[in-house]
C-alpha cells in the first residue's frame, strides 16, 4: 500500500476509536520509517524530528552526504602558478516560509481554505572570510539584503513558521569576493561530487576535491551553451538553439532535445524543473516577451505550451524555480517573475507585464509581512518616519503607513498599500510625511525626463491626504493657503498668510549649491533664508500644473 493509504487507515481508526483528533505521536513505526526515507534535506528532517519524542527517536539528525570544499581551482587563461588563485564556492538555499495554519501569523491576506500565504528567502553560506555565517540574499539576484527590513524576523522559529526548502544554488567567487559570471550546477552524488558551469558559452566540468577543469567534449554546442541545471540526478545543459544534453558522472553525453529554428530568436534560455517536468523559458528582454516549452521525451523535442496552470516560474541569476500560486495568497498562476533592473511579472494569459511593486500580492512574495515579526514590531521597509500625536508614523514606498506607539511599541496600520497611485514611477522617488492643520498629507516626489532626447530631468510631485475611515491615501489638487516645506531632515507646513505668499505650493531643495529666489518671495522670507549656513536652491510647485516652475 502507498504511504497515503497507510495514513488514511491510521487516521480513520484513531478518529473512530477516540472520537477526536488522531494523536500523531501514535503513528506506527513502519509509517515513520517510510516517511523518513523520503526526507532528503536538513529542513525536512529537522521539522520531522521536532513533532514529538517518538518521531524524533525514529530518525537520526540529518547528515550531510557532501562536505563542500571552500575552494576550487582557478579557471582562466594560463598564467604563473602564483597568480592562479583558487575560486571560492558558495552555496545558497531558497526557502518558502509560511505562518502556522492555526493563525497564519495574523496576516490579513491569509485564508482558511486551500490558499496559504508565504514568502521566499534565500540564505547564502559565506565561504570566506567568515565561513559558516549566513547572509540574507535577494531571492532572484546575487545581492545581499543590507540592511534587513525592520519587519524581518530576528529569529526564524519552526514553531512560528513552516519552513520548506525550495531550491539550492551555487556561485563561484574570485578572491576579492566578486562573483564570476558563470551559471553553476552541482551534482551532490557521494560517489562523484562535481561541478559543471557555463562560462562564455563553454561547458566546463570538475570533480570536487581533486583534478582540474575540463571542457565537455561536444563540438556541436560548445561556445553556445546558455544554461545548466540538475535534472533527474544528471547535469542538463541547453544551447542557444534549444539543443539539450544530459551528462552523467562518467561524462557520457546524451541528446534529449534536438535543435530547432523556432528556438533561435530568444536572448536567454533558462531551464526549470516544474512538478517533475523539464521546462525551457525563452526570454526576449528587449520586448519583453517570454515563450515556454515543455520537453517531449519520446519525440526528443521542445513543445511550446500556453499554460502553466497554477505555477509561477521565477527566473533568477543563479537559480530558477517553480512555485505554486496557492502558496502565495492573492497571486495567480501561469506567469513568470524575472529580474532585470527590478522584479517584473510576465502574464502568459495575455502577454502583459508589470513591475512587482505595483501588485502587493506579488511584492509580498519577496518581503515578509510586518505582522510576522514576533521579536520586534514590524515597520515598513524603505520608509519615511516622523512623529505625530505622540506616536511615530512611517510610510513605505507603496504608501503603506503605520503608527508606532513609543511606549508599548504597538504597531497600527492606518493606510494600506496603494501601488497604482504610489508606484507610478519605479525609481528616483521619495515620500515625505507632513502634519498640516491636524491632517496628514503625504508628498510623493519623483524625477522625470523632460524630453525623450534630453538628459535633463525635472521633478514632479503628487500630494495625498489620509482618509482615516477607509485606511487609504487620496490624491488632492489643492492645499488651500498652505505651503509645504520639504527639507532633507525636516518637513513642515505653514500658512501663506504669515509671509504674504500665495498658498497651494511646495518649497523644496535639490542638490544644487546655487541660491535662487522667486519673485513672489517676501522680504521677510529672504531675510530668513540669509540666516542659513548652507546655500540652498529653492523653487515652488503649482499643484495644478504638474511640473516644477521657477
Amino acid at each position: 500500500m502507498t504511504l497515503e493509504i497507510h495514513l488514511r487507515i491510521f487516521l480513520t481508526k484513531r478518529t473512530t476509536h477516540s472520537g477526536g483528533r488522531a494523536p500523531w505521536s501514535d503513528l506506527p513505526n513502519e509509517l515513520l520509517e517510510v516517511i523518513a526515507c523520503r526526507l532528503h534535506n536538513k529542513t525536512d528532517v529537522t521539522r520531522f524530528r521536532s513533532v514529538c519524542e517518538s518521531w524524533r527517536s525514529s530518525i537520526l539528525p540529518f547528515q550531510e552526504t557532501l562536505i563542500l570544499p571552500q575552494q576550487v581551482p582557478y579557471l582562466g587563461p594560463a598564467c604563473p602558478p602564483e597568480l592562479e588563485r583558487p575560486l571560492l564556492l558558495a552555496e545558497s538555499t531558497v526557502y518558502r516560509l509560511s505562518p502556522p495554519p492555526a493563525d497564519d501569523g495574523g496576516c490579513p491576506m491569509a485564508s482558511s481554505g486551500s490558499t496559504s500565504w508565504g514568502w521566499l528567502i534565500k540564505l547564502n553560506q559565506s565561504p570566506q572570510p567568515q565561513p559558516g555565517r549566513f547572509h540574507v540574499m535577494n531571492p532572484l539576484c546575487r545581492h545581499q539584503f543590507q540592511p534587513l527590513p525592520n519587519s524581518f524576523p530576528k529569529v526564524i522559529d519552526s514553531l512560528q513558521f513552516r519552513v520548506f526548502e525550495m531550491a539550492k544554488s551555487y556561485t563561484l567567487q574570485f578572491s576579492n569576493l566578486t562573483y564570476c559570471n558563470y551559471k553553476v550546477a552541482l551534482s551532490p552524488s557521494p560517489d562523484c561530487p562535481s561541478l559543471m558551469i557555463v562560462a562564455s558559452g563553454v561547458l566546463w566540468h570538475i570533480k570536487l576535491g581533486h583534478g582540474r577543469w575540463t571542457a565537455i567534449d561536444d563540438m556541436v554546442s560548445q561556445l553556445s551553451y546558455e544554461d545548466v541545471i540538475i535534472y533527474q540526478g544528471k547535469f542538463c545543459a541547453v544551447d542557444e538553439l534549444g539543443r539539450t544534453m544530459l551528462v552523467d558522472s562518467s561524462m557520457h553525453i546524451m541528446e534529449i532535445a534536438s535543435p530547432s529554428p523556432i528556438m533561435a530568436g530568444g536572448d536567454k534560455k533558462n531551464l526549470v524543473v516544474s512538478n517533475g517536468e523539464l521546462l525551457l523559458v525563452d526570454a526576449y528582454f528587449k520586448v519583453p516577451y517570454f515563450r515556454v516549452f515543455k520537453l517531449n521525451v519520446d519525440q526528443r523535442r521542445w513543445v511550446e505550451i500556453r499554460s502553466l496552470d497554477d505555477q509561477i516560474l521565477l527566473l533568477g541569476h543563479d537559480c530558477s524555480l517553480s512555485v505554486s500560486a496557492r502558496d502565495f495568497g492573492g497571486c495567480k498562476g501561469n506567469c513568470i517573475i524575472y529580474a532585470d533592473s527590478s522584479y517584473r511579472v510576465f502574464d502568459l494569459d495575455d502577454g502583459s507585464f508589470f513591475p512587482v511593486h505595483r501588485r502587493p500580492e506579488y511584492a509580498r512574495i519577496f518581503h515578509p509581512p510586518s505582522t510576522w515579526s514576533r521579536s520586534s514590531p514590524g515597520l515598513p521597509a524603505n520608509m519615511a518616519v516622523f512623529c505625530t500625536v505622540g506616536k511615530f508614523c512611517a510610510v513605505d514606498e507603496l504608501g503603506r503607513t503605520a503608527l508606532l506607539d513609543s511606549s508599548s511599541l504597538h504597531v497600527t496600520e492606518i493606510a494600506l498599500s496603494n501601488p497604482e497611485e504610489m508606484a507610478r514611477c519605479h525609481s528616483n522617488r521619495k515620500k515625505k510625511l507632513i502634519e498640516s492643520n491636524g491632517e496628514l498629507p503625504l508628498v510623493d516626489t519623483y524625477l522625470f525626463r523632460e524630453s525623450p532626447n534630453s538628459s535633463a530631468r525635472g521633478q514632479k510631485f503628487g500630494v495625498f491626504k489620509l482618509n482615516v475611515e477607509q485606511n487609504r491615501w487620496f490624491e488632492i489638487r489643492s492645499l488651500d493657503d498652505q505651503i509645504l516645506f520639504l527639507g532633507h531632515d525636516c518637513s513642515f507646513a505653514d500658512s501663506a498668510r504669515h509671509g504674504g505668499c500665495k498658498g497651494n505650493c511646495i518649497l523644496f531643495t535639490d542638490s544644487s549649491a546655487v541660491f535662487w529666489c522667486s519673485t513672489w518671495m517676501t522680504v521677510a522670507f529672504r531675510q530668513l533664508i540669509k540666516t542659513l549656513n548652507t546655500l540652498v536652491y529653492f523653487t515652488h510647485h503649482q499643484l495644478g500644473l504638474g511640473q516644477a516652475l521657477l
